[in-house]
């Protein structure tokens, strides 16, 4: 049998609650065509970003940071629609002794890849232009 404490349990489901909220949030911001916008105009300024460095850089603000972040949804959402289609597969690098892939998309004359690279941990980019293999 497992001891807890009962105020633990309750800082627990508030800890499960936020994220669930914050998942909400996240979701409603990739939802719409202007994530896409944003996403082409951010990308002017700054063509290449990932998961580990927006934290650290002080050229963008917390709303872009809150933004920029929710690539890993855009992933997501992209991998999960590949997988239900079947139309497309995510490209992966076979070189890697860790599972890495990326999806390069085109919308209009935006073209840009998004990925994520597995390691001691998840690294999730984004990158102007289309890579190969």
């Amino acid at each position: 049998m497992i001891k807890y404490n009962k105020g633990s349990e309750a800082a627990a489901k508030k800890i499960i609650e936020n994220l669930k909220i914050r998942v909400e949030k996240a979701k409603k911001i990739i939802s719409h065509r202007d994530y896409i916008d944003w996403l082409k105009e951010f990308s002017k300024t700054h063509p290449d970003f990932n998961s580990q460095m927006l934290p650290y850089n002080k050229d963008i603000s917390q709303a872009e940071q809150v933004k920029a972040s929710a690539i890993s949804l855009l992933i997501d959402s992209v991998e999960a629609y590949c997988e239900k289609t079947g139309k497309a597969k995510p490209i992966t690098n076979k070189q890697s002794v860790f599972p890495n892939f990326h999806f390069n998309i085109k919308d209009g004359d935006f073209e840009f890849t998004i990925g994520r690279v597995f390691g001691q941990g998840c690294l999730e980019y984004f990158s102007l232009g289309c890579k190969q293999g």
